[in-house]
């Protein structure tokens, strides 16, 4: 009966040291998961603050479609109207043509700025969502932790009982 106890005893030392151990884990896996949600939380203002910029750069875009288009028309209504008086007025002709084109080429700029800020937020969704997805797993590994803590809680209380016995 006494080696039993001293048996009983050496399992509930060994069992306390490892729940020990998996308090520590436990402790350990918070810590990483508040640095991970602090991480996120950044990484959430990166995105939001992205958002704001592709929100800007696309009203930005908005405005200077709408310069273009009244520029652009007003460019036709003058080039009609050159075109008519005279070849004389060649040259007048050639300057909005440039001017065209240069609203084209800054209409063009616009755009490829607008798609990179897209692509930009497009990136940060895809890294958040990874973020999510390891959080999740830590929170399932924490779960599982937790469910052999009391395991282990459990065969000690049975252990006590049948030494009390």
């Amino acid at each position: 009966l006494e080696a039993q106890l001293t048996a009983c005893d050496a399992a509930k030392a060994a069992a306390l040291a490892r729940g020990y151990e998996l308090e520590q884990e436990l402790k350990n896996e918070k810590s990483s998961r508040e640095s991970t949600h602090a991480m996120l939380t950044i990484r959430e203002k990166e995105l939001t603050s992205s958002k704001m910029s592709a929100d800007d750069a696309g009203k930005k875009l908005e405005q200077q479609q709408m310069t273009f288009d009244r520029e652009m028309n007003d460019l036709r209504t003058q080039l009609g109207q050159e075109m008519v008086v005279s070849h004389e007025n060649k040259s007048k002709f050639t300057t909005i043509s440039e001017q065209f084109q240069d609203l084209k080429t800054k209409f063009a700029v616009s755009e490829e700025m607008c798609k990179a800020s897209k692509a930009q937020v497009d990136r940060l969704e895809v890294d958040m969502k990874e973020k999510v997805e390891h959080v999740e797993r830590l929170e399932k590994d924490r779960e599982a932790a937790n469910l052999k803590i009391v395991e282990m809680q459990t065969r000690m209380d049975c252990k006590e009982q049948q030494h009390s016995q």
